[in-house]
């Protein structure tokens, strides 16, 4: 389901809402989307958002953004509640974020999201943390030639069984930083590779050779300049679902792909904007789960 911020309700229900918001664990709206797609949101109606996805029974499963000039940009794909605590905070320094990490890993949250945008340092930082006992570790403000000895480092932790979850990049020239999750393995088959610093053919042609090879991009993140973006992204191959990976779309190609896509069945699974002079464009992963479950209800 695509939901374009321009229409998100009328004025008088949204009101109503902000005088009388719900609280999370107090939803009785079943979920009536498993998947749920808000494009190009700023920081106010990202944050407007996330106050009510517990009265739907929703919560954040990807969020991404670009920075502006004229501030950030969100893309959010969110799915059905599955009764585990969270935690969002948008707007963050990145000393911020490590109190807000600290605190909440002490309670037995783990980094579920971590978004970087802007040049270091004075870069702002978006994190999504969920207590579901999983084990994970999260990192920031990795520099690119720190990459592989890192990479190395989270790849040894729990015995070997965390592969990458989540991945973001900023800034430029020797501003760029990277930031990244680390999330206990579930498929002991399965196998994840990371790509960053690729340009946009470099990244097209990767994309391709891996896709022919079985991979398949989770998410892609880009920094840079909008005449020089720099491509990265984490890809799996293993026991998944069904995928379709379409890149460098207009934002009506996007709007036209989504609906397209989700009228045979198939699911946003993230979304990442770029600007690439003089235009914004979009990657999009769609999904098709072919084992999920549906409940139903008479």
């Amino acid at each position: 389901m695509l939901l374009k911020h321009q229409v998100l309700a009328p004025i008088a229900f949204v009101l109503a809402l902000v005088l009388a918001p719900v609280p999370r664990g107090a939803a009785d709206v079943d979920c009536p989307d498993a998947r749920v797609y808000s494009k190009d949101l700023t920081e106010s109606e990202l944050e407007f958002l996330i106050a009510f996805l517990p009265g739907f029974d929703q919560v954040p499963d990807a969020i991404t953004v670009l920075d502006t000039t004229k501030g950030p940009i969100y893309q959010m794909v969110t799915t059905c509640d599955d009764g585990h605590d969270w935690v969002f905070e948008a707007g963050m320094s990145a000393s911020e974020y490590q109190t807000f990490f600290d605190d909440n890993a002490a309670k037995g949250y783990r980094p579920h999201i971590v978004e970087v945008y802007g040049n270091h340092p004075n870069e702002t930082y978006l994190s999504v943390m969920v207590n579901d006992g999983r084990s994970a570790r999260g990192r920031h403000r990795i520099l690119p030639s720190d990459w592989s000895k890192g990479r190395a480092e989270l790849e040894s932790l729990e015995d070997g069984t965390l592969d990458p979850a989540w991945f973001s990049s900023s800034g430029t020239g020797e501003s760029v930083r990277y930031a990244c999750v680390w999330l206990e393995r579930e498929d002991p088959l399965q196998q994840k590779n990371t790509l960053t610093g690729l340009g946009r053919t470099s990244f097209n042609e990767t994309h391709e050779d891996l896709r022919r090879d079985g991979s398949r991009l989770i998410s892609a993140s880009v920094h840079g300049t909008p005449f020089n973006p720099v491509f990265g992204g984490f890809f799996t191959r293993g026991i998944q679902p069904e995928w379709e990976v379409r890149t460098g779309l207009t934002s009506d190609e996007l709007e036209v792909e989504v609906s397209e896509q989700e009228s045979r069945g198939w699911e946003v699974d993230v979304v990442t904007a770029y600007d690439d002079f003089p235009i914004r464009r979009y990657i999009a992963v769609f999904k098709r789960d072919p084992y999920r479950t549906f409940r139903v209800q008479g």
